[in-house]
């Protein structure tokens, strides 16, 4: 009688422990379901290999040697080409999977790259970050931005698809290729409903405060570091934080919403230190555009902040409770349990 209990709890834990795990695994490293276009997914690290060895020993025996800022350049194109390639071969590709998993394991291995550049400079002076810059490029010399009016800003103011095999016409073909672009599904989400545990509701006022910190990240660092909103530098932040937001929200909701799901994915977790040291990065450097802020009122700029937020997400639930109560979004929804 007690072995049969103990193999009844053993199979029990296995059980839940793989429902656990298949869980994670649709946000972390989600399969292809239907393989249409089988070129694309079939194993190539030999060739990869092959073509990367053969390219660095071009470049490395060939190139003009002649400037240290163009060696330098060289050498940190071919560690980020690297470091993107061993991206694709090992780091998960997230929850989506079009159009190819290997593009999101690419964000996944850039948003890594990006971060680690973020701790490096959170260690440098702010005098030295400036040199980084002017040598990444040289006309940052040449622009400044009025403080003064920053300053002001500072200051808040209180007012499925087809196997593409069986597709005949040419047409087809091209709209199969077309798809392959788009979502393989769309999934109806519900971050709120009234049965929604108050972890629920934390966990989305939570999700407010982080988008708007990224918000406020995206000003001061331009500001803070002196760089024109159309820099390159300045763009190519915000297409990266564009994408990998799009993993990172859906890795979050699944966390939240799911009660097999018991660990973050790894793009949000990455995202989630991304705005922090950004953050950290701002507060250390721009110490002397803080300094002059007025205390008071930006803490009850924040605390308006927080409650407005607050407000917006628990106007939701009142919604749905008191204006749509015979809606479908009425169906109990899981529960977490914490």
């Amino acid at each position: 009688m007690k072995d049969t209990k103990e193999r009844t709890m053993s199979g029990s834990s296995t059980m839940l422990s793989n429902d656990y795990t298949a869980a994670f695994s649709s946000i972390n490293e989600r399969p292809v379901d239907d393989i249409s276009l089988e070129f694309f997914y079939k194993p190539h690290t030999i060739t990869l290999l092959a073509v990367s060895i053969a390219s660095v020993i071009y470049t490395a025996f060939v190139r003009d040697e002649s400037s240290i800022q163009d060696n330098i350049w060289s050498g940190i194109c071919c560690v980020v080409f690297f470091f993107l390639i061993v991206s694709v071969l090992t780091f998960p590709n997230g929850p989506f999977t079009r159009p190819h998993p290997a593009v999101w394991r690419i964000v996944f291995g850039t948003s890594v790259l990006y971060l680690l550049a973020l701790l490096f400079l959170l260690f440098q002076s702010y005098s030295t970050v400036y040199e980084i810059m002017y040598w990444i490029d040289p006309n940052l010399r040449n622009f400044h931005i009025d403080m003064d009016k920053v300053r002001a800003f500072c200051k808040p103011n209180l007012f499925d698809c087809d196997d593409f095999r069986d597709i005949s016409s040419t047409t087809g073909k091209i709209k199969r290729a077309i798809l392959q672009f788009t979502p393989v599904q769309w999934t109806p989400v519900r971050w709120l409903d009234p049965t929604s545990t108050y972890m629920r509701f934390c966990a989305l006022s939570q999700l407010v405060v982080f988008w708007q910190i990224s918000e406020l990240n995206t000003f001061f660092l331009k500001h803070i570091f002196e760089m024109p909103p159309s820099h390159p530098l300045v763009i190519a932040r915000l297409c990266l934080i564009g994408v990998i937001v799009a993993p990172s929200v859906r890795q979050y909701y699944t966390y939240v919403t799911d009660p097999n799901c018991k660990r973050v994915g790894t793009q949000c977790w990455v995202y989630g230190a991304i705005m922090v040291t950004e953050s950290m990065l701002c507060i250390k450097n721009g110490k002397e555009l803080f300094g002059q802020a007025q205390v008071c009122n930006v803490i009850v700029w924040l605390v308006i902040q927080i409650l407005v937020s607050i407000g917006c997400v628990y106007g939701v639930v009142l919604y749905h409770r008191y204006f749509e109560p015979n809606s479908d979004s009425n169906a109990e929804s899981p529960k977490k349990i914490d």
